[in-house]
């Protein structure tokens, strides 16, 4: 929440404001560091911005503002408790070891700053213009989270292969979709790549130009200490994914890719996994006994069979987990008859999830009468087909649509226990010729 937000907040509504101004909250809330806040004529605030712990800083070609907020940012006050920094400043971070608040265009005038934050444990680099800087590289062995956006294989080596940073427990990495990024190897990886990647326990990695398509294997049999994988890409090999099975304390796994799957694929066995998305196909299991939350997405039927496979391989894959789910969001699929039965099979389910599905209107009476526990239901964007025979008139759209409220109202009565939304469906109509009209 930007600073004239919080102000906003803080005004319109005295809960906000004892919110916003509460010290347990404010050890939590990032402030917006701009020309607007960090000039003469709010100085009677500045004490009170002082006491946050989180800061974002924009870039701005304000001299001034650059000039208050080196004064502000290196304040004892502000240097001896700030635990967060979110930097996005083209012109202001240089790549040696210093911070240049402000760069000015006469060399003479450039006034330079070290910086010491004995506190910071997160830092967050939006820009990818400057991912070696001086607050990155200075403070490595403290930092515990951090997130960069790079544009090169060279700023990712030499930003995350050159220091220890023996505490980091969180990475995220963003290759820049806007440049041309030529795919990491294993060889680009460092010794220092290595530790680091075993220290971790938390890693995301969006990539939507394959730029560490064959870096994942390398990766993935260091950080055998993960708990939570999150890939946001466009392909993963086989032998990348194979390798997931050796993440055992992996609770998470997060899979926005498609994988390349053949007889040699490797079904996991994660014996901690609780929470796991897979899109455009599944992700083999063998056993997971912990599995909670189950999320697919983009799967969808192929000339009249559900792309997954064979009715027994379907079944046979929900069995590992259909006693133990409790939460399970569908999107972008088409549900045929077997995967409604395997749904229903889900003795557990305690919160159904589904947006842009098509199913048969029909299949979600099954549904609810088949799930006992079920105590929440989300529909967004689906497609309910209704079948008719070729001689009966297709009701109007508004007939539809009064049919379908009706619908769900008649569902939220049969279902009391069961809170049900429903968002933006609508019917499907779906011919067929009847064996009289034949």
């Amino acid at each position: 929440m930007s600073e004239s937000y919080q102000l906003t907040a803080m005004e319109t509504c005295v809960r906000w404001a004892q919110i916003l101004s509460s010290d347990r909250y404010l050890k939590h809330r990032r402030l917006l560091l701009s020309p607007y806040n960090l000039c003469p004529s709010v100085v009677q605030d500045l004490d009170e911005m002082k006491r946050f712990r989180a800061y974002g800083i924009e870039y701005s070609l304000d001299v001034p503002f650059l000039w208050n907020l080196r004064d502000f940012l290196f304040c004892e006050e502000v240097a001896s408790n700030v635990e967060e920094l979110r930097l996005r400043m083209s012109e202001t971070l240089t790549s040696n070891d210093k911070l240049h608040l402000p760069v000015l265009k006469e060399k003479w005038s450039v006034m330079r700053s070290r910086v010491t934050l004995p506190k910071l444990r997160t830092v967050v680099m939006d820009d990818p213009n400057w991912v070696i800087n001086p607050i990155m590289l200075q403070h490595s062995e403290q930092i515990r989270d951090l997130t960069v956006r790079y544009i090169d294989k060279e700023s990712f080596v030499m930003a995350t292969g050159l220091r220890p940073f023996e505490n980091l427990q969180s990475l995220t990495v963003v290759a820049d979709h806007s440049r041309s990024f030529p795919r990491l190897t294993a060889s680009d990886l460092t010794r220092s790549h290595a530790l680091l990647f075993q220290r971790l326990k938390y890693l995301k990695i969006t990539d939507g130009v394959d730029a560490f398509y064959f870096a994942y294997k390398s990766i993935f049999r260091e950080a055998t200490n993960l708990e939570t994988l999150i890939i946001h890409g466009v392909d993963m090999s086989e032998n990348a994914f194979n390798q997931i099975d050796g993440l055992k304390k992996l609770k998470e796994l997060y899979l926005y890719c498609r994988i390349y799957q053949s007889r040699l694929v490797r079904h996991l066995a994660l014996p901690n996994l609780q929470k796991l998305t897979t899109c455009q196909q599944m992700a083999p299991l063998s056993s997971t006994p912990n599995l909670k939350v189950l999320h697919i997405k983009d799967h969808k039927r192929l000339g009249g069979r559900f792309m997954f496979g064979e009715e027994e391989k379907l079944a046979g894959y929900f069995k590992q987990f259909n006693q133990r789910l409790e939460r399970l969001k569908l999107e972008r699929i088409d549900l045929d008859s077997t995967f409604v039965k395997l749904i229903c099979s889900l003795s557990r389910l305690q919160s159904l999830e589904m947006l842009g599905v098509e199913m048969e209107q029909t299949a979600i009476e099954r549904v609810f009468n088949s799930l006992a526990e079920l105590r929440m239901a989300h529909f967004e964007r689906c497609n309910l087909v209704v079948s008719f025979s070729y001689a009966k008139e297709v009701e109007s759209k508004d007939e539809d649509s009064k049919n379908l409220t009706g619908f769900f109202e008649q569902m939220r009565r049969d279902f009391a226990d069961c809170y049900i939304v429903d968002v933006n469906c609508r019917v499907v109509h779906r011919c067929f010729v009847s064996k009289r009209l034949s």
